[in-house]
């Protein structure tokens, strides 16, 4: 057995040590506003087939529930992580054991909404591009891909890049639309999550890291250093994360 493999046999115990825990699906049945997603690139229709690659224990899955999607599926590799998963999803939801470029083989067209979140910085290159290439395939004409990784442009990317030993690659905004056109994508935007500050649900006991200022002064600090080191191109996305959406070009 190599290093990799007995990171991966456990993985689980490094996922919660990372403080990642199972949702609440009950907490969402009781208020699911509050814990609803709210992104862009949400389909309007609430009957849209979405599915999560890499979903772990459930939490985007569970946002979507909340958001009032219920055509749900997720993949999932660890059978530790998916069997998490069913447990606190109790039925409300489609959990898939097993590769995710296999899973999607046999589902061309099948979906609106395809999501990777924390995925592709932990597979190498070929395997990565051979995966998003498989998830155009799985979307109908026009239908939407999200990815999230860490952001190599922070001041921090050395701390999100090796935070964990079975990350392999990192990227920026210009290497991911690179990777993601190269799939086959088109109109590649960027969300910006430190911009959203939840008036509605906010109590006084949560964390105010939704503030906008929050968000200004991240950018205003890093667009300083940049320009300090004259980088050219400079980069636009400060957050710790890239959150990424594109389409699949509609059928012509």
């Amino acid at each position: 057995m190599t290093t990799l493999d007995r990171l991966y046999a456990r993985y689980d115990t490094h996922y919660a040590r990372m403080q990642n825990e199972a949702p609440d699906w009950d907490a969402g049945e009781r208020e699911p506003g509050r814990h609803a997603a709210r992104r862009p690139w949400l389909p309007a229709r609430r009957d849209a087939a979405i599915l999560d690659v890499g979903c772990g224990q459930g939490r985007q899955l569970f946002e979507l529930w909340c958001a009032g999607y219920r055509d749900l599926e997720g993949i999932e590799i660890s059978e530790a992580q998916a069997s998490a998963a069913r447990k606190a999803a109790a039925g409300r939801v489609r959990i898939h054991l097993g590769e995710a470029g296999s899973f999607l083989a046999g589902r061309t067209q099948c979906y609106d909404l395809v999501i990777l979140n924390d995925v592709l910085e932990h597979l190498p290159l070929e395997a990565g591009a051979a995966l998003l290439r498989a998830m155009h395939d799985a979307l109908r004409p026009g239908g939407t891909v999200v990815v999230r990784t860490p952001n190599m442009a922070t001041l921090g990317a050395a701390w999100s890049r090796y935070l964990d030993l079975t990350h392999v690659l990192g990227f920026t905004e210009y290497s991911l639309v690179q990777l993601l056109e190269d799939a086959g994508f088109a109109e590649v935007r960027f969300y910006r999550d430190s911009l959203q500050w939840r008036w509605r649900h906010w109590r006084p006991w949560s964390p105010l890291r939704g503030l906008p200022w929050k968000g200004w002064l991240n950018r205003a600090v890093h667009r300083l250093v940049h320009w300090l080191r004259a980088q050219r191109p400079a980069p636009r996305e400060f957050d710790y994360n890239l959150e990424a959406f594109a389409r699949r070009p509609p059928a012509r």
